[in-house]
């Protein structure tokens, strides 16, 4: 981890925590226990994921009368496959089904650097995407977590880690050792719109002071086979856009000497 005095990184050289790559597709994922299959041996996953879980959704139905509660659990409605290293778990991929739609997601709980991780999750995604050639996509989006703490949550001070001059905060998070912040943004820039969802968590965890920034920007399209998506290089140029646009957030929040610690 990085350090500037009580103040720390996540990680050593920058202060990323996850990166999470997601897609909504239409229609609905279509058998989900299937992609067990890919993790299985001689599978097109099977060398950097390793288990798979299936996602169970239950509903809950209540009746007046007579008072009872009845439970109806469905085994089918998403799955994980999860990649480990050392033990941990590293990569995980993701297919959830919403009400009209399916997400897949691609996780990294140990993000290195952007060159790295841009290619591994894409090149996940096409053996996705072509287990199963049906689906359109209808949006894709990058999130990013960061993660900041210091090492008493007396010792906190707001000033060492945030911009006072930040136009993205409101002057309470210089004023609370607590808070949950939210932005919705909807931004058109260079001719892109799309919609950023910028969070900010300030709590205790044990002893420490947490920071959590967390940068969602979404790109709604329209409907596009979801293979010929991950193979179009504007896919890439908006998802360097995205990145770029992280960046630019966290210059603005954070204090320039962080901005500095962290590489940006």
């Amino acid at each position: 981890m990085a350090t500037k005095g009580l103040l720390h990184t996540i990680q050593e050289g920058h202060s990323i925590k996850e990166a999470v790559l997601s897609f909504t597709v239409t229609p609905q994922i279509q058998d989900p226990l299937s992609y067990k299959r890919l993790v299985e041996i001689g599978g097109a996953l099977s060398e950097s994921y390793h288990k798979f879980e299936p996602v169970k959704t239950v509903e809950v139905k209540m009746d007046i009368n007579p008072v009872s509660t009845q439970y109806k659990t469905i085994t089918d409605s998403g799955f994980k496959l999860i990649g480990f290293r050392n033990g941990q778990a590293t990569n995980i991929i993701q297919g959830l089904n919403q009400p009209h739609s399916g997400v897949f997601t691609f996780n990294t709980v140990k993000y290195s650097r952007w060159h790295e991780f841009t290619p591994s999750v894409l090149n996940s995604a096409e053996i996705i995407a072509a287990f199963n050639p049906m689906y359109k996509a209808l949006s894709f989006g990058l999130l990013f977590i960061d993660e900041f703490y210091f090492e008493d949550v007396g010792n906190y001070i707001p000033n060492e880690l945030f911009n006072d001059k930040s136009k993205n905060l409101p002057q309470g998070i210089f004023d609370s050792a607590i808070m949950d912040y939210n932005l919705v943004m909807r931004r058109n820039k260079e001719g892109k719109v799309y919609q950023e969802n910028l969070s900010i968590k300030i709590f205790d965890e044990g002893i420490k002071k947490i920071i959590r920034i967390i940068d969602n920007i979404t790109f709604l399209i329209r409907p596009l086979n979801f293979i010929e998506l991950l193979k179009n290089p504007i896919l890439r140029s908006n998802l360097d856009f995205i990145h770029n646009e992280n960046k630019s957030i966290l210059i603005d929040i954070l204090n320039p000497e962080v901005s500095s610690l962290i590489g940006l």
